[in-house]
């Protein structure tokens, strides 16, 4: 449960930096990532932080 917990954390990060990734020119080159995916990422990685939060705070509570 403490691994997933974890896992819940690093994986909203990782898409963050793939969104900001995708952004760079000199990354990507001449490829245009649609605006509503990138805007519908960022979304999806504030609602996993959030969930991710939570569920620490629950894990903490847990040990306790």
């Amino acid at each position: 449960v403490l691994a997933g917990s974890l896992n819940g954390l690093i994986l909203p990060i990782a898409l963050g930096i793939m969104l900001i990734a995708s952004s760079r020119v000199d990354i990507i080159g001449t490829y245009k990532h649609a605006k509503w995916l990138k805007y519908a990422g960022y979304f999806v990685v504030i609602i996993a932080i959030i969930a991710g939060y939570q569920s620490m705070s629950g894990i903490v509570q847990f040990f306790k």
